[in-house]
């Protein structure tokens, strides 16, 4: 191989030397620094990712410490019917009429019912029992101080 090289005119030892040189630095780069680079993107990309999950998990574990310092977002453990018969003796509230409207969710009736208890009432199912009020209709009765409401509520 030396002497065949070395046999070659100048020009032609130079041209071949040019392209040694072109074929062993194509050959590094494919076998190695390509390889090498496309792992490192790989991983950045992955540790792109985990940082993301990992700011969306702190940032939802701040809104559930918000939301257990609250007293929201405890699902009631119970249906909703047995819920409302347990909450409506203790604001001495009386239902009229109840309408389940699926497996979540209810609709209820109070007639004559005073407004301070129906306030809260309402304001314990959604922050003890982590109930959600879909829609609540008060409209005077005929006893001053007392009312008459509709409750849509449902499980969060």
């Amino acid at each position: 191989m030396k002497q065949w090289f070395q046999q070659l005119s100048r020009r032609e030892q130079f041209i071949v030397l040019i392209l040694a040189a072109l074929v062993a630095s194509l050959t590094l780069y494919s076998l190695a620094w390509a390889p090498l680079k496309n792992g490192i993107a790989r991983y950045e990309s992955a540790n792109d990712d985990a940082l993301e999950t990992l700011e969306w998990m702190r940032q939802a574990a701040v809104d559930i410490k918000r939301g257990q310092s609250a007293g929201t977002g405890t699902a009631a453990p119970q249906s909703i019917s047995a819920l409302v018969d347990t909450t409506l003796p203790k604001y001495k509230l009386v239902m009229q009429r109840y309408q389940p409207t699926g497996n979540d969710s209810a609709q209820l009736w109070l007639d004559d019912a005073a407004l301070p208890e129906v306030i809260a009432w309402l304001v314990a199912l959604e922050r003890d029992f982590g109930m959600r009020l879909v829609n609540v209709s008060i409209a005077s009765s005929n006893k001053e101080g007392f009312v008459k409401t509709r409750v849509r509520m449902a499980k969060p």
